[in-house]
């Protein structure tokens, strides 16, 4: 049986690498922040504040700044921050905006957590911090990264690279808790967004740390942000030659409007999150079992840099992709912003 560890485990950690760390508390109205250096005074702060809202605190090393072990400072902003000494990976499920999640949502989240920790230790990283956030499920390693363009832009890839591999119609990674100055749930305490519902309760946040808890050093993030901007790199050269799909339209689709178009075939059901939206596949008449009424066993998602993307989890369309529906649809070069033109 895991033993889980204490909110004052976490902030022995936090300031072990951190040195100073903000405590930020939202009361249900406003929020709160204060600067600390002594682990006993913020812990003895967030005890006080408990019984109301939610609480959080900084992850990362900020510049030399004044602290007065009290809340009456300026919350952390990106350009505060030195080092950056975590980097969080957030799983959450797919629910109604602004409530919490029910029994069955919650494990999903957790499995799909467990996943990428067995592919990010597969790879030969350290045993992260593992935390259940109330509403989701948490994965933290430790690094020690300067904070500069260089570093900013290699976790943008591998943000991006790994929203691709591990979010799914049912959990969503969050790939903007990137930021130097992203600030996370204070372990221990109870997660009190949205309403406490019998079915979709508060909860109290919970953290398991390993005993001997490593850095992921930069060599193996380097190296993973390499193998995704290769990936990338490859599939924009796919994509890009469009008569590789021998797809003979005028249309430029890494600019298709993907939500316009499927709009205009009566496909389009919802936003999900970011950049993913549940839709109708338009193979749906193929499918052996019904769609759930609002969608998510089909999504289309915008990337930004290459053409969109569809996926259908049914077994009929495993095999298929954004091309395949461009091709049967027959129509996606009017939605696009510019006019393809073959490269040399």
């Amino acid at each position: 049986m895991i033993r889980l560890n204490t909110t004052a485990d976490y902030l022995d950690w936090a300031f072990r690498d951190a040195g100073i760390v903000e405590l930020r508390h939202h009361d249900g109205q406003r929020w709160i922040t204060g600067w600390f250096d002594n682990p006993d005074a913020l812990l003895q702060e967030a005890r006080r504040r408990s019984k109301v809202g939610n609480l959080y605190t900084s992850l990362n090393a900020p510049k030399p700044r004044y602290v007065s072990n009290a809340m009456d400072g300026e919350p952390v902003r990106d350009a505060d921050i030195g080092w950056i000494v975590r980097l969080p990976f957030d799983f959450d499920p797919e629910r109604p905006t602004g409530c919490c999640s029910t029994d069955a949502e919650l494990a999903l989240a957790c499995e799909s957590r467990d996943r990428f920790v067995e592919a990010m230790v597969g790879l030969g990283w350290s045993m992260p911090l593992r935390a259940k956030s109330g509403n989701g499920y948490h994965a933290l390693w430790r690094v020690r990264l300067p904070v500069n363009d260089e570093t900013k832009q290699m976790l943008k890839v591998i943000y991006y690279g790994l929203n691709v591999d591990f979010s799914t119609p049912e959990v969503s990674f969050d790939r903007s808790v990137r930021n130097a100055g992203r600030i996370f749930r204070l372990y221990g305490s109870i997660n009190r967004k949205g309403q406490n519902a019998q079915d979709r309760p508060h909860r109290q946040s919970t953290v398991w740390i390993p005993k001997d808890w490593q850095q992921v050093s930069q060599k193996q993030l380097e190296t993973l942000a390499n193998a995704y901007e290769r990936r990338t790199q490859s599939r924009s050269e796919r994509r890009s030659t469009q008569t590789q799909y021998h797809l003979k339209g005028t249309g430029d689709y890494s600019s298709l409007d993907i939500v316009s178009w499927f709009e205009s075939h009566g496909l389009y059901i919802r936003h999900i999150e970011g950049n993913k939206h549940a839709v109708i596949c338009p193979w749906q008449h193929e499918h052996t079992t019904e769609s759930p009424p609002h969608g998510g066993d089909a999504i289309i998602y915008d990337t930004g840099y290459i053409w969109p993307g569809f996926r259908c989890l049914h077994k009929h369309c495993e095999e298929r992709r954004i091309q395949d529906v461009i091709a049967l649809l027959g129509d996606a070069d009017q939605f696009c912003t510019q006019t393809w033109r073959a490269s040399r």
